[in-house]
């Protein structure tokens, strides 16, 4: 072929068939060399790349299900109403989503991680509820709910801590105004129910 004399072929990706008429993939290179006046010889290197084809189709694939893996948690994330937060082993935050964010604010990374070291200090962490109160100087007390559970590997190693986070100040208000009215109303009642006993006490002595 006149076009191999024009200059070298460096490391071109084609196919040729084999003399059973498969199809092999192959990385060709060439160079053109004068052998004498006006004569010349073209050098061909062909490598067999059928191992590495299969290597980088392997590679492009498992890239593929890693992006949509990814983009699956990140509809996940932003689609959960309440706070998510993932954490590796030693408590530090790998995924937040935005609710969490608001939630915790600037005591967002290190208030993870005290609650992720806690949790996972116990044995079992699966389905754990824990209320975590937050002062703030213009919003004054919160109440942050905590659902945390484990995650594990294929080999059953703890991979990291799962949190669902909510907002439960004002559930835990109305808890202690109730508290607050029934012991008052029980206060109240039993003072003139002591009254009335004592006087019915005495109408019945004789």
């Amino acid at each position: 072929d006149f076009g191999l004399l024009r200059g070298r072929v460096s490391n071109l990706e084609t196919n040729i068939n084999n003399s059973r008429g498969d199809v092999i993939p192959i990385l060709f290179s060439s160079a053109p060399c004068e052998q004498q006046k006006n004569k010349y010889l073209v050098v061909c290197i062909l490598k067999d790349i059928t191992e590495l084809i299969a290597v980088r189709n392997s590679r492009e694939k498992a890239l593929a299900i890693a992006e949509e893996s990814r983009r699956k948690i990140d509809v996940l994330l932003r689609s959960v109403p309440d706070g998510l937060v993932f954490t590796d082993p030693q408590g530090r935050v790998q995924l937040k989503n935005n609710p969490a964010e608001k939630l915790l604010q600037d005591e967002s990374e290190q208030l993870i991680l005290d609650i992720s070291k806690q949790l996972l200090a116990e044995s079992d962490v699966m389905g754990r509820v824990v209320d975590v109160p937050l002062k703030r100087k213009e919003e004054g007390l919160h109440v942050i709910q905590v659902h945390a559970s484990m995650v594990y590997d294929n080999f059953d190693r703890i991979s990291g801590l799962v949190m669902l986070l909510r907002d439960v100040s004002q559930e835990r208000s109305m808890d202690q105004m109730k508290n607050e009215f029934i012991s008052t109303a029980a206060h109240e009642l039993r003072t003139p129910l002591t009254s009335i006993l004592g006087y019915s006490e005495l109408m019945l002595e004789p």
